[in-house]
């Protein structure tokens, strides 16, 4: 598809025979005179001094590029226009698309257009009722295809299906959000297909909104530790470990700190860490959010999770902790090219 007033792509050559290096049929450099064509140079332009104004940077290295006169290098050039448009899409203003709907599909017979709520291949999958087709249109996100005018000024050729660039933005969820798609695709009630049919992140993208590596602002915030565990399978926890939060800083396996990651609003962090060569995790929350259940022990243990019984802190927290030790505990796809899985 393209727009009525859209100009075709352009190559500049030249109006004179110049010498300039070519390569005869074996390949070896040799000078020859003629006209240049400068094949490296393909825009789309109404004239030739737009041309040259698009090249400008690209055509430097040839010597001076002047749009008035026309010339490059001192030497007068042309426009020589050829029969290849760009693909252009159609907007959402345009074809003033309703809320949800994020992609076209021209119907030339008609000249009309569908408005879409997903690709037109995922519509063909709804339309023959496949299984993946099913569960797209029984998510509360899909929407009917929805006919409307063609919008005047446009030239219909092919591909007569594209997205609409004022729409199609992938979604940027709240922290509540993606902890709950995160939850659900490590239990499984969420697709990740199918988040990423209506344009959610994948799960690595969630697990980055959710722990975020870099130091929250107000750090000077005093933190009680909550509670903590050691993970079973720890070579495989490391592993996993690396996948989503890779580099990391190992300096001990005896008792030491591979990470910190931050929860977003600076009111807590997880410690994941070795405790005796096992992978271990420990919680840690603002003390202006805790209560204090009882008072310290004399002697503290310094195992993970030896204070769990002596603070507690909002639900929304522990819930937080709760799901990176499920993350941590769930079978992860590390490659997929050689079925490396852990």
């Amino acid at each position: 598809m393209r727009k009525e007033s859209t100009p075709p792509y352009c190559r500049l050559h030249t109006t004179v025979p110049i010498r300039y290096q070519s390569y005869d049929k074996a390949l070896r450099p040799v000078k020859v005179t003629g006209i240049y064509k400068f094949e490296s140079f393909w825009h789309p332009a109404k004239t030739l001094s737009q041309l040259l104004r698009e090249c400008k940077g690209e055509l430097s290295r040839y010597g001076k590029v002047n749009s008035k006169d026309g010339t490059v290098g001192g030497v007068p050039v042309k426009m020589v226009p050829s029969t290849t448009y760009p693909e252009e899409q159609l907007t959402a203003a345009e074809l003033k698309a309703p809320k949800g709907y994020r992609y076209w599909e021209v119907l030339p017979d008609s000249k009309t257009v569908r408005l879409l709520s997903v690709w037109d291949h995922e519509q063909v999958d709804v339309e023959k009722k496949t299984a993946r087709g099913k569960r797209i249109a029984n998510d509360s996100r899909y929407l009917p295809p929805v006919t409307v005018s063609m919008p005047p000024a446009w030239v219909i050729v092919a591909p007569f299906s594209g997205y609409l660039p004022d729409r199609n933005k992938r979604v940027i969820p709240t922290l509540e959000q993606a902890q709950a798609k995160l939850a659900g695709l490590l239990d499984g009630s969420t697709s990740e297909s199918i988040e990423e049919v209506f344009g959610w992140p994948n799960q690595e993208d969630l697990v980055h909104i959710a722990f975020r590596r870099r130091t929250p602002p107000k750090n000077d915030r005093k933190f009680w530790e909550i509670t903590g565990q050691q993970f079973k399978n720890a070579e495989k926890v490391l592993y996993r470990i690396l996948h989503y939060f890779a580099p990391i800083n190992i300096q001990d396996f005896y008792k030491g700190l591979l990470i910190r990651l931050h929860h977003p609003t600076g009111q807590g962090f997880i410690d994941l860490g070795t405790w005796k060569r096992e992978i271990d995790i420990r919680l840690y929350i603002d003390k202006t959010i805790c209560a204090q259940l009882k008072s310290a022990a004399i002697v503290r243990g310094g195992w993970a999770g030896a204070q769990k019984n002596e603070v507690s802190c909002p639900p929304g927290m522990t819930a937080w902790y709760e799901l990176m030790v499920k993350l941590l505990q769930t079978k992860t796809m590390i490659y997929s090219g050689n079925n490396f899985e852990v």
